[in-house]
Parts: structure tokens; sequence; C-alpha cells
């Protein structure tokens, strides 16, 4: 499967949405909800251990980070934001390094609406 068009797609959205905020002291990823496939910050790659910069199958890998006692909400967060029931929100989840340590995080993650208003893409900044 070419996944170049993908890629294009979340690269342009993930390069606007990391300059806006000013910042590289944080972790970023932008997902494209259909193809469950992300792109995350050259930080978070090195610091979680993630599979590359290109995650497929990003809902998964996420999970596998957060502390068992956190997927359940992450799962109903995700459902409720591509239910269109949730645009944005604000987290405190427990997601584990390269080392297996957990670390407290603050999650901010929003839905970004295709032209007919419907998510297509999940942009999130994680700080620990």
């Amino acid at each position: 499967m070419d996944n170049s068009a993908v890629y294009y797609r979340i690269s342009k959205l993930y390069d606007s949405f990391v300059t806006s905020t000013g910042t590289k002291s944080r972790y970023f990823f932008m997902l494209d909800i259909d193809s469950d496939v992300a792109r995350w910050s050259a930080e978070a790659v090195k610091d979680f251990a993630l599979p590359g910069e290109y995650v497929h199958h990003q809902s998964q890998v996420f999970r596998e980070l957060l502390a068992p006692e956190d997927a359940d909400s992450f799962a109903a967060d995700i459902s409720a934001m591509t239910a269109r029931r949730l645009e944005k929100k604000d987290a405190m989840w427990r997601l584990h390094d390269r080392n297996g340590e957990y670390l407290s995080c603050s999650v901010k993650y929003f839905a970004v609406k295709d032209y007919a208003g419907t998510p297509a893409y999940i942009a999130a900044v994680i700080t620990s």
C-alpha cells in the first residue's frame, strides 16, 4: 500500500501545527483518523521508543504507551471525538518512556475537521 498521500497530508498539517505552537519542549503528533497513521515529533520517537516518525496503527501503539488504568478513558475520548461528540480535550495520562518508567503527562488534543465538518485528524500536544 502506497502511503505517500497520507504522509503528505499529515506532514503539511503537522508542520503548521508544530510551527504555530512555537515550542520544542513538548511532544506532538498528528493522526489521520481514516488510515490510523500518525506523524510524531522526533523527540517523542526517541523518548517513547516509537517505531518511527510515521506510526501505523496509532491507536494500538498509543494505547500500549498508556498506563493500563488510563486506557479505557483514552478509548472513550477517541471514540467520542470521531463520533463528533467531542472536539477537544485536556487529559492527564501516564505514558511509559523508553525505559519503561511512567511519566505523568498533560495531553491536549483536538479534532481537525474536513470540509464537510467531519473529524479527519486529531492533533495532540503532550507535556511531561
